[in-house]
């Protein structure tokens, strides 16, 4: 049986609605700055919630060319860049020869959201000649997943996959399992979206869970708090190096932390999870490393500011953690600064991990004003919190039953 092998982070990538880079990102979030603006892309006046975190005034990476540029959805775009971003913090000399040893993993909720909204109006409006021949390049759900192996040069195994909410988390797990089994010496591993459209904004407020705080929109997001209306969208992409550790070691990488363990379940068809099997995922994160729900530092939350998630989510902890252990665990939703990104929150908040660990600071749950009913636990609320941190967890759900939590270690 082969040994497996020890799964480092040495580098990381960010494009959010703070800024395009990891530092930008986290001093805004340590801050407890909010992003959420109204939308500038489109006239949003007439819809319930008319305000997100967009990416504004937004630029291609330098490494593109304009018409490189041009062929890629918005989505993939941003995806693009955290990869590129990623790869020179990484400083990872990726080549012809060793490209095969390397493999990707991305997760998008809604890839080519912005291609299939601007196709669909423009076939509607002028007719079939209107469809450009990259149409269909755009908006295949392994688009961004294939662009980012393009732009890299990667040649090992590139996966595409959809878990909702939880697509980034679940691109980290199979990408961390490639590398402990020896499939692979490096993988790029995040999420991207960006769904900020006409369509997409009337569909997720039909469905009645986004926040109405549309003349509020800094105090908008609000997880765990007892005014909470529900979360606003966001886009965004973030993108993780994960390296078979002694290898990372021998060619002289910084290591950020380890991506130390990782639990999927799922719960098949639901839209409102459930405390145990959302439990059952955070267990199953906690088995891999053999770690006691004691030695968890801190735990970075999927609470997108609706009531019944968040009240999940509490409950999960406290069935795993116990009531003891959890009243002592340190707890935060970077949503109530993003908003939710899609498929790229579960990577944004694994980027939280492991800069949490690196830095020792936690950032602030904002917003949080007056708890919800059964929402007592210590959830950094308002300012950001110095505490080491050698061990953190993130949980991550998705429409239909996706749960997926990870664990990160100190190196």
């Amino acid at each position: 049986m082969t040994e497996e092998r020890e799964v480092a982070i040495t580098g990381l990538g960010a494009v959010t609605s703070f800024g395009r880079d990891v530092t930008t990102f986290w001093e805004a979030l340590v801050a407890g700055r909010s992003a959420i603006a109204p939308i500038t892309a489109f006239d949003a006046s007439a819809y319930p919630c008319s305000i997100a975190g967009e990416v504004r005034n937004y630029a291609p990476h330098s490494q593109l060319s304009a018409e490189q540029a041009a062929r890629l959805d918005r989505g993939a775009l941003f995806a693009v860049d955290a990869a590129l971003q990623a790869l020179a913090d990484a400083d990872l000399p990726l080549t012809r020869e060793n490209a095969p040893q390397v493999g990707l993993v991305l997760g998008c909720a809604r890839p080519g959201e912005t291609t299939v909204w601007e196709g669909h109006r423009a076939f509607h409006e002028q007719g079939a000649q209107a469809i450009s021949p990259g149409y269909i390049g755009r908006t295949l759900a392994n688009s961004p997943a294939a662009q980012v192996a393009g732009a890299l040069g990667v040649r090992g195994p590139t996966v595409a996959i959809a878990a909702g909410g939880a697509s980034g988390h679940a691109a980290l797990s199979l990408a961390a399992g490639m590398v402990r089994r020896g499939e692979v010496q490096v993988a790029f591993a995040g999420g991207a979206d960006a769904a900020i459209t006409p369509p997409a904004l009337a569909a997720f407020c039909a469905m009645g869970i986004m926040t109405k705080r549309n003349d509020e929109p800094e105090g908008a997001c609000r997880p765990f708090d007892a005014d909470a209306d529900g979360f606003a969208l966001a886009e965004g992409a973030a993108m993780l190096v994960l390296e078979d550790e002694a290898l990372a070691r021998e060619r002289g990488a910084r290591i950020y932390a380890r991506l130390a363990g990782a639990g999927s379940v799922t719960e098949p068809g639901i839209l409102v999870p459930s405390a145990e099997e959302a439990g059952r995922a955070l267990q199953a994160a906690l088995r891999e490393p053999a770690l006691l729900q004691s030695e968890i530092d801190y735990f970075c939350a999927y609470a997108p500011g609706q009531p019944g998630l968040d009240s999940m989510e509490t409950k999960a902890i406290k069935r795993i953690f116990g009531e003891v252990t959890a009243s002592k665990l340190t707890i935060s939703a970077p949503k109530s600064m993003l908003g939710h990104m899609l498929g790229a929150s579960g990577a944004l908040d694994a980027i939280v991990c492991v800069k949490a660990i690196e830095t020792g600071v936690i950032p602030p749950t904002i917003n949080l004003e007056r708890p919800a009913e059964g929402c007592d636990l210590d959830y950094t609320p308002k300012e950001a919190r110095q505490q080491q941190v050698r061990h953190a967890m993130s949980y991550g759900f998705g429409f239909g039953g996706h749960h997926v939590a990870l664990c990160f270690s100190a190196p």
